[in-house]
C-alpha cells in the first residue's frame, strides 16, 4: 500500500496513516474465535457472521486507542464493494474512501497469491485477469493498474 500510494504521489500524512490502516484492517480478527480462523472449508453462515463481525470490532479498537478517523475508515470500509454488495454497510463507489479501496485490492491480491491450506497460489496473471473481471463493478478501476505495476516490481 505504501509503494502504490508512494506511486500515486499522495501526500506524506495521507501514505502514513493508509499504511496504518493497511496494517491493521484485519485487526478485529483477534476477535474471531480460532475454529473459525483456522477452519479450512466453507463457513456455515453463522461463521461467516462471526467472520464478518471483524470489521465492526476492528473499527472499535482503532477508534478506541486514538488512530485517526482515516484509519478507523479503512479498517470499516475494506470489505465493501464498489457495487454495493460488499460488507457492512454496503457503501458504493466513491462513498468508499480512496485509501480503503486501494487496503482492498492489496488485500484481495495478497490472497490471491497466497497458497492457503484450502487453496493454492495464483499466478500474477491470473490475479490481474481476476482484478480487471471486477474492474468498475467491485474495484476502483484508476488502482489495478498501480497495484499490478507494484506487485510486478516484487517478482522480477
Amino acid at each position: 500500500v505504501e509503494a502504490v500510494a508512494t506511486a500515486l504521489q499522495w501526500d506524506e500524512a495521507r501514505i502514513r496513516w493508509a499504511t496504518f490502516g493497511a496494517l491493521l484492517h484485519d485487526i478485529g480478527k483477534i476477535g474471531v474465535a480460532p475454529q473459525v480462523m483456522r477452519k479450512p472449508g466453507p463457513l456455515s453462515a453463522p461463521e461467516q457472521a462471526a467472520m464478518r463481525d471483524h470489521v465492526g470490532f476492528g473499527t472499535h479498537l482503532v477508534t478506541a486507542y486514538g488512530f485517526p478517523p482515516l484509519v478507523s475508515r479503512i479498517v470499516r470500509e475494506h470489505h465493501e464493494r464498489l457495487d454495493g454488495s460488499g460488507y457492512p454497510v454496503g457503501l458504493r463507489g466513491t462513498e468508499i474512501c480512496e485509501e480503503a479501496r486501494l487496503v482492498m485490492l492489496a488485500d484481495i491480491a495478497d490472497a490471491m497469491l497466497s497458497r492457503r491450506a484450502y487453496k493454492q497460489a495464483l499466478s500474477l496473471d491470473d490475479v490481474r485477469h481476476a482484478l480487471d473481471a471486477g474492474s468498475g463493478l467491485l474495484f476502483d478501476p484508476d488502482l489495478i493498474g498501480p497495484v499490478i505495476a507494484e506487485l510486478s516490481k516484487d517478482r522480477d
